[in-house]
């Protein structure tokens, strides 16, 4: 599996707080023009879609999630990123 780390000046959980911010994922995902989920709940077994930068959407479900550490999700299907 590929790691790739980041060393931010900025706490955890405003860390967090991005990564698992829906509106955020854009800003820092270059393959992300937007997302959204079905409910309310950023959980184990969440559903929504996310756009590509052509505006075509996928469909994502939350794989993973140790809440505070790390989520990871499947995109269309196959297993994508862990953060």
């Amino acid at each position: 599996m590929w790691t790739v780390s980041r060393n931010v000046d900025a706490s955890a959980d405003a860390v967090w707080h991005i990564l698992t911010d829906l509106d955020a994922w854009p800003k820092w995902g270059p393959t992300v023009a937007g997302a959204e989920l079905d409910g309310s709940g950023f959980e184990v077994g969440a559903t929504g879609r996310v756009w590509t930068p052509v505006g075509v959407p996928l469909p994502f479900v939350i794989s993973e999630l140790d809440p505070g550490r790390t989520w990871a999700w499947t995109v269309a299907g196959v297993p994508a990123t862990r953060h």
